[in-house]
């Protein structure tokens, strides 16, 4: 389990960055509003990794 939420946050990490302006296109706001999407995720899964492992 604890592999696997490491990866996904790797991913999303990854991932993510160029994903921020289509988000922010696509729901209307700000691009400094998008970034804060990623930066929840990463936050969430920085507590739960440790939470489950």
């Amino acid at each position: 389990m604890l592999v696997y939420l490491i990866a996904v946050m790797a991913v999303i990490s990854s991932l993510g960055s160029p994903l921020i302006p289509t988000i922010a296109t696509v729901e209307h706001m700000l691009l400094s509003k998008a970034q804060w999407s990623l930066t929840i995720t990463l936050l969430v899964g920085a507590v739960a990794t440790p939470t489950t492992g």
